[in-house]
């Protein structure tokens, strides 16, 4: 029993690195604070957005001339007792001249 209970906290660093993660983005290193500061609705253009947070993982549109960038983040990470999941999900909206309308974060860490 001792030894299996040596092996299990022996291998735990090991697994806390095997993480699934999807494709590196930007906005996994944003959070509610610098998305608030940053998305000023009426004034931020698509070039800002483009500028932080590169291009966006998908873009359609929702009627009435209004465009909708999607951006996600999501990583699983082994744990004692189940997975650890982080996500992050970041949709905002342009008009036709290219400036938000609004956006929705939501971001679970």
């Amino acid at each position: 029993m001792r030894m299996l209970l040596c092996i299990i906290l022996l291998t735990m660093p090991l697994l806390g690195s095997c993480g699934a993660s999807s494709p590196p983005n930007r906005i996994a290193t944003e959070n509610r604070q610098s998305i608030e500061s940053f998305i000023i609705i009426g004034t931020t253009t698509k070039n800002d957005v483009l500028g932080r947070l590169g291009e966006p993982e998908k873009e359609t549109s929702t009627g009435s001339a209004t465009l909708r960038w999607k951006y996600h983040y999501l990583k699983l990470m082994p744990g004692l007792f189940g997975s650890i999941t982080k996500s992050k999900n970041l949709e905002i909206d342009f008009n036709d001249d290219g400036v938000v309308t609004d956006y929705k974060y939501t971001g679970y860490e």
